[in-house]
This record gives C-alpha cells, structure tokens and sequence, in this order.
C-alpha cells in the first residue's frame, strides 16, 4: 500500500483557495453526456483543480471531508459519509464522449478509490481513459476558476456553466432542446414539457450563474412552429469589455454564425438526398458504407457487426462526395 503513497496531491487543508485553482477540461469533456449529483460534481471539480498543465500522468487525488466543506460552502455532520457514498457511486457512472463523428467513447469517472478508517479524507484516482481530455491539452479546452463554480447548487448550473465558458469568447451558443436534454443527462421521463424543463433547469441555472459567477447570460427560445426547438444562450463577462475584446468577440461570433450557417445547410442537402433514394438505392448506400467500414477498419474484420453511428459516419462520407460531384 505505501506506493499508493508515491504519487498524491491534495489541497492546502490551511489555506483553501479556490481562486487558486483552475479546472481545465477539453471541449469534447465538457460537451459530453453524463449525470451526476451534485456532490459527485463537487468531487470532480476538486479533482481536476489539482490536475497541472505539466502533469504526464494522474495522480492520487485526496478530499479531505473538512477541505470540501470550505470550498463548497457547506456544513454537514455527515459529510464524510455523504462523500464516501457519492464516490462509491460515482465509480459506476457513465460517461459517454464523443471523440468524432466516427468514434463514442463509454468511459467511468473513477476507477479507484482508497479509505481509511477515522481518516476523514479519501483518495480518489480518474480513469486512465480521461487522459486525453484532462492531460496535456493544447487545443479545444476550456479553463476556468474552481471558485466560479464549486458552490453552485444546482449540478445543471454547473453544467451550464461550462458549456456557456467554452463559447464565452463568441458571445452565443444556439443549442436544441433535444441535445441540450442529452449533454445535461436528462431523461425522457424528466420534464417532459418545455415549460417544466425551463423552470427547473434554465432558470434556475439563469439566476445562480448571474448571481455567483463570472458570467452572465440570457437565452431566447427559438421555434419550430409552435414548439420550442433551440435555445440561443446569449453570454457575456461581468466585467466591461475593452473596445479590442469586444471586437474580437463580435468577429468571432460572425464567424461562428457562418460555420453554423453552412453546416445547416449542409445537413439539409444530405437529408433532402435521403429522401429521394428508393428502399434499393438505400441497401446500396448501407452496403458500400459497410464495405468501407470493413476494409478500413481492423477492428471490424471478422464479421464483428459494425456500430450503427460509424456506419452513419461512412454514409455521411459517401453522400457528401456524391454531392460534391453536382
């Protein structure tokens, strides 16, 4: 057990700062699909706040149930086994990230997780697969100070929260019901009505995020018909802007409008072209895909069946240079 020991970090049980310590995910993380308590949240904030930019591999990570306390903001006799309870839990969660269009990753938070008696701490250690979206990150990540959301109390604040940070330089983020239902982990039974799902999440995550963060934002609903389809969160910084920034933000969000532009119009033309293909142009199509899949990945070979989102991939693949070719 004493080289459990070897590689171990911890928060100053001293001095507890959270505007110390930044959390730094990739995009791909934050815009990944999970749910989890509130607690469980909190666990992995303080988890990924000691997580260092020159790092090369995880470390043992240890919450103190007395250190958690202060930097949440909360009070409890029984945290201690609140926090054992979360991270026993938490070690069953799943996680699911989309890499590219082509690969989902299904991953757990944790794998390990050390107690001891009367210690009043527990080490906790991140999967080995989050390595990619949590070590030596260059590009697509998004950073922020722990402070800013530690002491939220609605996870889906904190969920909010992050997807806002990641496009804080462009000023908005369109996203629909739908997918912004599955990246929060909400089911299908929760919520149901928009209405519902308005009170209960947006405002909520509305009001705290105003409140307590370094952001701010508001949100107008889009729709399809009568039904609200997309929400376009309009996000800015509480503190003012210089004329540079601002400028740079609105080049960025016009920029950002055309790609989102494009891309809609791209995906129009690929389901304008499915609809006109026949039940036997479409065999065609799913057969070619398949044929693709196999002879380019080994790990299909064998008759394995192929995954229905890879398949997709391949077919998006093939649509787009048939268009092309008009």
């Amino acid at each position: 057990m004493e080289q459990l020991q070897l590689s171990l970090v911890s928060i100053d049980s001293e001095k507890v700062k959270p505007g110390d310590y930044w959390v730094t995910k990739a995009n791909s993380l934050i815009e990944a699909n999970y749910r989890l308590s509130l607690v469980q949240q909190r666990v992995i904030l303080i988890m990924a706040s000691m997580v260092q930019p020159d790092d090369e591999d995880f470390k043992w990570y240890r919450i103190r149930a007395n250190d958690f306390m202060k930097v949440t903001g909360t009070h409890s006799h029984n945290l201690y086994q609140e926090m054992v309870s979360s991270i026993h839990n938490l070690m069953e969660k799943v996680i699911t990230i989309s890499i590219n269009e082509k690969i989902i990753l299904k991953t757990h938070w944790i794998n390990d997780a050390l107690y001891r008696v009367g210690a009043g701490y527990v080490d906790v250690a991140f999967s080995p697969n989050l390595k990619p979206f949590l070590l030596h990150l260059k590009e697509r990540f998004t950073s922020y100070r722990l402070e800013n959301v530690i002491q939220l109390k609605s996870s889906y604040s904190i969920r909010i929260y992050e997807l806002l940070k990641q496009y804080q330089s462009i000023g908005r983020r369109a996203v629909t019901i739908e997918l912004l239902r599955k990246m929060l982990g909400i089911d299908s039974n929760e919520y149901k009505t928009y209405n519902n799902l308005k009170r209960k999440v947006l405002m909520v995550a509305h009001k705290e995020i105003n409140e307590k963060t370094d952001l701010c934002f508001e949100f107008r609903e889009i729709k399809l018909g009568r039904k609200v389809n997309e929400i376009e969160f309009v996000i800015n910084k509480k503190e003012t802007e210089s004329k540079s920034e601002r400028l740079k933000r609105q080049r960025e969000a016009k920029k950002q409008e055309k790609e989102d532009k494009e891309k809609a119009q791209r995906r129009q033309k690929i389901d304008d072209y499915l609809a006109q293909l026949s039940p036997e142009e479409q065999a065609a199509l799913d057969a070619e895909a398949e044929a693709i899949a196999r002879k380019e990945g080994s790990a299909f070979m064998n008759g394995r069946k192929i995954a229905e989102h890879i398949l997709n991939g391949y077919r998006l693949e093939i649509i787009g240079k048939r268009l092309a070719k008009r």
